[in-house]
């Protein structure tokens, strides 16, 4: 047999073998009563939560038909707040989502795939979330920021597993502790109000820190292993701080509030040259000293104390604005300087 005539027949066969298995699937489609999925991308993703349906149609501007694997990776932003959703079985398919959103839900347990190594936003605020965790063979490399505020979450071991994380707002949980050893080299703000932390010695690990909110977690003092150099903002509002000999650890700080302590009297230490806002309201204060070098203080807050004579305010030449409020009777010739 010549090679031309050999080469068409095994073309042929070839065109032969494709064509009964196309005949083949399509019988199998048509008994079965759906296609068969030969493409991964093609496959219909089965969302459990049909508000989490609702919600990503709504995103992706597609009422009706099938939500494939490739439809759902099309999905890049996800804003699903007050939705009623409670279950996020299917959603790992979207593998490129960089932003999402689900406050106020419903969401209990929740462990987070590891398929979403592109989401850098989450937003879980005001869920029921008792227990949140990310797969064990996941690292959210891009997630930088994330907001678990008023849930019920104690453990914070997942931290281990989001090392670019910048942002962590958790006020208002059953934080008693921040996880050992873990070290978030990238976070810049932190929020752990309304929880129940005394032990701030976790700070040494987190060198690029320059917004601290710690409102309302019981402390009588401030103690930490090392200096805190790059820290601007503090809060710590609603404890029973009296003692300000740590403000020497913070030589950065802008805008401190220490209101609702409690606290009689408050003597700063030196070293706050850089200090523009002062919030010392809702105390029981009688006196303050200020330092000589708070030179650059320009609002000062003292509503509702108990001033009995008006404090020395000389050092701060820089002042701007003061607030006397309920004190007024006590500092009435106070002004500006």
């Amino acid at each position: 047999m010549d090679r031309p005539r050999q080469v068409r027949k095994t073309v042929f066969r070839e065109k032969l073998f494709f064509d009964r298995v196309s005949i083949l699937t399509f019988c199998l489609s048509w008994f079965l009563g759906s296609p068969i999925q030969i493409s991964l991308s093609a496959q219909e993703v089965v969302l459990q939560d049909p508000s989490l349906e609702s919600a990503i149609r709504e995103a992706l501007n597609q009422s009706s038909g099938p939500l494939t694997v490739q439809i759902l990776q099309g999905l890049n932003f996800l804003e699903a707040p007050r939705k009623s959703i409670s279950n996020l079985d299917g959603l790992s398919a979207a593998s490129n989502l960089e932003e999402l959103d689900l406050s106020f839900n419903q969401l209990e347990n929740l462990t987070l795939p590891s398929s979403l190594t592109n989401l850098s936003i989450l937003r879980l605020r005001g869920n029921s979330l008792t227990n949140f965790s990310i797969a064990r063979s996941g690292s959210l490399q891009k997630l930088t920021h994330l907001e678990l505020s008023e849930n019920q979450i104690t453990n914070l071991s997942f931290l281990a597993q989001l090392p670019n994380l910048q942002t962590l707002l958790i006020q208002a949980n059953g934080i008693h502790s921040f996880p050992d050893q873990t070290t978030l080299a990238n976070l810049t703000q932190l929020d752990l109000g309304f929880n129940q932390v005394r032990q701030l010695d976790f700070l040494s690990r987190l060198p690029r820190l320059n917004y601290l909110v710690v409102d309302d977690n019981g402390l009588t003092n401030f103690p930490f292993a090392s200096p805190l150099p790059n820290l601007q903002f503090l809060s710590l509002t609603v404890n029973r701080i009296q003692n300000l000999g740590f403000l020497q650890q913070m030589p950065g700080l802008r805008t401190l509030d220490l209101a609702s302590n409690r606290a009689t009297n408050f003597a700063f230490p030196t070293g706050l040259t850089n200090l523009q806002w002062l919030n010392l309201g809702e105390n029981r204060l009688t006196n303050i000293l200020c330092s000589r070098d708070m030179t650059n203080l320009a609002a000062l807050f003292l509503d509702d104390n108990q001033f009995r004579e008006v404090p020395d305010l000389s050092p701060l030449s820089s002042l701007r604005q003061l607030s006397r409020g309920a004190s007024e009777h006590a500092l009435a010739s106070l002004r500006p300087v």
